[in-house]
């Protein structure tokens, strides 16, 4: 089971997510186009559990599928989470850009920005 943050504000995610993991999950779902990723990374900053503990989703949004900016973005990304890695990272929707996109996804793999093979959605 996992616990999804879509349509939360920041304030709600900081406020419920907590209980949720205080429940016991530990698979988060986010995306850079929910506006909530910091606050997903700071619960699970503030947690006393250790990250490793965790499966961060997190999806990039087609506009950024190009090459050059799918690699910002996956930085951009950890940087707002505040960690090193996510543990799987989707491809929202499959068109435009979206090979490039891959290219980037499995380069970020490589290097260990994303620990799960880049996975995309099937509409």
């Amino acid at each position: 089971m996992g616990y999804g943050v879509f349509q939360m504000t920041s304030q709600e995610v900081e406020e419920h997510l907590p209980e949720a993991i205080g429940a016991g999950l530990r698979h988060i779902d986010t995306a850079n186009a929910y506006f909530n990723e910091v606050a997903v990374g700071k619960v699970v900053k503030d947690s006393s559990i250790d990250r490793s503990e965790f499966f961060i989703t997190s999806k990039l949004w087609p506009r950024d599928y190009g090459y050059e900016d799918c690699k910002r973005t996956i930085d951009a990304t950890l940087r707002r989470l505040d960690m090193d890695y996510v543990d799987l990272l989707l491809l929202h929707q499959p068109y435009g850009k979206y090979t490039e996109a891959w290219k980037a996804l499995e380069e970020a793999q490589a290097a260990g920005k994303v620990r799960d093979r880049p996975v995309q959605l099937q509409p």
